[in-house]
Order: structure tokens, then sequence, then C-alpha cells
């Protein structure tokens, strides 16, 4: 048997006993065997017990275990379902309202009452909710709070700058005035209002402008100034500051001759605002209202700067005013002085022309010989007095266009009769000074119409002064045609002009830098005479100079002028 050959194949003395076994018994059939030596007898002795009875008690350990975990497994089951009832719908109550609550139904409520943390937090989820709602709401009514400021913000900016529009679009004081009152009655919610104007010099305050009054009560303020201190408005001038009367019933709230009248009227509040500017009282601003009570500190500020631009518009229609009689004053002025000018020019001609002629008699012999001492001072004094009568035409010319008497003589001309009959003037004096006086100009220049004298002066003026300003070189005189329009140009090869006085040269009395000019003579109107006489051909006359590079001084006027044009 194998656990036999087993026992006996192991050495003697190794062990006294050996591991069991399983193996096949005597009679058959599966045994748990072991075995034991006995050395004294060298006996080996077997024990066998049969497979079934040897696992008997650990299949039934086996089965009572298998038993319990199935039980406990049944249990847990149980317990499972049990607890995830529990569990599962306050979960998904509490799911379903924070979705609810989330989605913006902050009056929903969760219902959840286990009594454990998960009605706890139910619970918070409710009061979270509740603190929502309440904070929603309240910023509903804050936002539509804030909104309404905004809205009467944006009204009185509207209105502070279409009053500034009104005050800087027109020097109107009425309408200025009007637009004022009118937008701080309605920014103010009163019922009428009124703007004092300050008389300094009967010290009271006449009634200006009104906004929503009745005639009856219109006649009576017009016909009742304020004087200075009487009533809301004189405090107001007197402390510099606005004053209400909340209540014009109430027992010595507004003592005056309007007290009744304004009551009768149905007036119960007013305000007064000063207009002052830099300490001078200007006028006042009054609204008034049919309900009592006071006026909240943003209206009065509100006022306060209605109040600034009515003193704005009404010094500025002052100044306007005194603008306007200044300028009458001046025109009036500037008339008398043309006046005086024609008239002083005419009285000096007529003995200057005397003079002239006594002056050629003599030189031509007429009262018998002239000494040569006497001829040369005679010559002198014929060519003063011809200087002199031209500055009397000067400023008989000047006036005449000033006053708009200048009249063109319109007529058929030819220009180059015009640059021939100046070259032939100039000539001696071009001699004279060993200046070069070349024309260049066009062969087919039409016949043009304007007046002939005034532009042979305009030309013989412009050659002339490049003649007295040259000293060496030339002078050129170009003349022509383009776009059916005489250009008519003088070039000289002179000191030049400064562009500061370019600007200057072409108005009355002015003259480039005085050292030179004085030396050269004129008054400094013959410039200003020559751009008038083109002006009124429908032209214009112009200079193109630097200094150090001579001068150019060019007219342009229409070939042909059917009408004298007006001076601006």
């Amino acid at each position: 048997m194998p656990q036999v050959r087993a026992a006996r194949s192991v050495r003697p003395g190794a062990a006294d006993e050996t591991d069991g076994m399983i193996a096949t018994g005597l009679q058959g059939g599966r045994f748990l065997t072991a075995y034991a030596p006995i050395a004294p007898l060298a006996w080996l002795v077997f024990v066998e017990q049969p497979l079934g009875e040897a696992f008997a008690p650990l299949q039934a350990s086996i089965t009572r275990s298998a038993l319990l975990v199935a039980l406990g497994l049944v249990l847990s089951v149980l317990a499972s379902v049990l607890l995830a009832r529990r569990m599962v719908a306050p979960i998904r109550a509490l799911q379903a309202g924070a979705a609810r609550i989330g989605a913006g139904e902050l009056a929903h409520r969760i219902q959840v009452r286990t009594g454990d943390e998960l009605e706890a937090l139910g619970e918070e989820f409710n009061r979270t909710a509740a603190h929502l709602e309440e904070s929603y709401a309240n910023l509903e009514e804050k936002i539509e709070a804030r909104t309404r400021e905004l809205a009467g913000l944006v009204e009185r900016l509207r209105a502070m700058a279409e009053t500034s529009q009104t005050v800087s679009s027109t020097l109107d004081l009425q309408t200025v005035l009007a637009s004022i009152v009118a937008h701080a009655v309605k920014l103010v919610a009163c019922d009428a209002g009124a703007i004092y104007e300050y008389d300094e010099a009967n010290e009271q305050f006449n009634l200006r402008v009104t906004y929503q009054t009745e005639e009856e009560l219109l006649a009576v303020l017009r016909a009742m100034p304020l004087r200075l201190g009487e009533g809301a408005l004189g405090r107001a001038i007197a402390t510099r500051e606005p004053v209400q009367i909340p209540d014009l019933g109430a027992a010595g709230a507004y003592e005056g001759r309007l007290a009744d009248l304004l009551l009768r009227s149905g007036f119960r509040a007013l305000l007064a605002v000063p207009l002052i500017r830099e300490d001078q009282i200007v006028g006042g601003l009054v609204v008034r209202r049919r309900a009592a009570g006071e006026f909240p500190p943003e209206l009065v500020d509100l006022l306060r700067t209605f109040a600034s631009q009515s003193t704005l518009a009404i010094q500025n229609a002052r100044l306007f005013r005194e603008i306007e009689d200044k300028s009458q004053q001046l025109e009036m002025a500037s008339r008398h002085k043309s006046q005086f000018l024609a008239n002083m020019s005419h009285e000096l001609r007529t003995p200057l022309n005397a003079i002239l002629g006594y002056t050629e008699l003599i030189l031509d012999g007429i009262y018998g010989e002239v000494p040569g001492k006497v001829r040369e001072v005679m010559e002198r004094l014929e060519m003063s007095g011809k200087h002199l009568l031209g500055l009397i035409n000067d400023v008989l010319d000047l006036s005449k266009i000033e006053a708009g008497q200048l009249m063109l003589s319109l007529a058929e001309y030819s220009m180059k009769e015009v640059v021939h009959t100046v070259v032939t003037t100039v000539e001696s004096l071009a001699a004279e000074k060993r200046l070069a006086l070349k024309v260049a100009m066009a062969q087919d220049l039409p016949r043009g119409r304007g007046d002939e004298r005034r532009l042979t002066q305009v030309l013989l003026n412009l050659v002339g002064n490049a003649l007295k300003f040259t000293e060496e070189g030339e002078v050129r005189i170009e003349a022509g045609l383009t776009d059916g329009a005489f250009v008519v140009a003088v070039c000289d090869t002179g000191p030049g002009i400064s562009e500061a006085d370019q600007r200057k040269i072409f108005e009355e009395f002015q003259q480039v830098d005085s050292s030179s000019t004085r030396k050269k003579g004129g008054a400094g109107l013959g410039l200003a005479i020559a751009r008038r006489i083109v002006e009124l051909h429908g032209g214009r006359l112009w200079v193109v100079s630097s200094p150090g590079q001579g001068s150019t001084f060019t007219f342009r006027l229409p070939a042909r002028v059917e009408h004298q044009a007006a001076l601006s």
C-alpha cells in the first residue's frame, strides 16, 4: 500500500510521526491515514479514517458560513433598498427644488420631512431662496428708483443743454430768459415762474419774463415792482442764498404786498434764487407751486444752475447792447469823419488849385521875367503843391469810398492805352533814377469796359511805388487776358516786403517800415485806394514778395464790367 511504502522509506530515527495523507484503505475506499513508529518494537502503527468522517466537521462549518454569508447578503440588500428609499427621494426633491430655484422660481420651497441632515439641507435651500427673493425684490425696487433718478437727471441735463444752446445761439434776451424759466418750472415740478431784472438806478426788481402766469396776476406783478429787501426775493439777494417759503398760508411765513394776491391765485409755496455775478446784483429767479411743502435740496441746486445761466444771458445781452451802442457811435463817428474829410478836401483843393494856377502863371512869365532864384523856389512850390494836391485827392477818394459815394464811370476802354498812358507819365522818373522800364503786353488784348481813369490811377500808383522804392535794376509791366479777365502785374527789383508788412500795406494809412517810407514820402493811402477801386470792378489786388527779392503787385478784374460791385 502506498502509505506503508512511504512509511518504510523513511530513515529510522528521522521522525517519530509522518504527516497524514489520503490513500486507499484495506477494505477499499478513500481514507485519511497517518502512522507513527514505535522504536523499541520496530513497529509502524497506522491509523485510518474515512474522508467523509474526517471532513464532516469542516463541511458543517462551511455550510454554516455559507448560510450566514447568504443571510448577510439578503439582509444587506434589504437594508440597501430601505436606505435608498429613505435617502433618494429627499435627494431627488432637493435636486428638483434646487433646479427650480436656480431657474428663477425664487418663491418655490423644498418639502423634505426626514428629520435628519437632508431636512436641514432643504431648510437651508429654502432660507437661501427666501433671501434671494427678498434681495431680488429690493434690487428691482432699487433699479426702478435709480432708473427714475437717472431719467430725471437726463431730463435735467437735456434741459440745461437746451438752455445753454439757447444762451449761446441767440442774443435775444427775452427768448433766452423765456426758455430758462420754462425749463426751470417744469423740472422742479412747479406751476409758474418768473425772472426779475434789477434796476440799479431805482433799486427795484422789474418783471422781465414769466411762465404760466394768469393775466390778472401778471398785470399786478408788472405794476408792482419789488423793492430791494422786500419779500423772498429781497431776502435771497440780501443773503446771497436761495430762500423758500413752504407754506404761504402759514402765519408770518410771507409778509409783503404780494402774499394775499398769490394766495388768492392758488399758490402755496415759492422758491426765490438770486441772480448775482461777481458781487453785482443782476436779478432773481422765482418759481411758484400750488401745493405746499419744502423744495428738495437737489431741486434747489438745480435752480442755482438755471440762475447762473440766466445771469450769464442777462450779462451777455447787456454787453451786446453796449457793443451795439458803441458800434452805432463808431459808425456815426466814421460817417462824420468821412464827411469832414470830404468837406475838408473840397475846401483845401480850391485855394490849392488857385496857388498852383498862379505859380504856373508866374513860371510861364505872365507877370514878367522871373529871377533864377525865385524860379527855383517857385518850381519847388509847384512840386510841393502838386504833391499836396495828390494827397488831398487821395483823402477825398478814400472818404468817398468809405461813404459809399465813389461811383465808377463805366465805359469802353483799351488796356493798351492805360498801360501806354502810365508809361508815358513815369518814364521821366525812371530815366532820372536810371532804371529800366519794360513792358510785356499781349498783342491781342480786346477792348474792355470799366472806369479807365480809375484803372489808370491804380496802375500809376503801383508803377510809381515800384519806381520810388527801387534803386537799381528794372520795373516791368505785364498785361494779359486770362479766362475773360485782365491780369496786370508790376514787377520790380526793389528791397522786397516782409510777410508781416504784406498783411497791412493795403490798409489805410499803413506803410512798410517807416525808416524807408519816410525817406520816400507818402501817406499810405495809395494801395488802399487802388485795392478798393479794383474791388469795385469785381476784381482783386495782391502782392507776392520777399525781402531782398523784389515785389510783384498783381490785379485781376473782369474785362467787361457791367455793374459796379459793392464793397464788403
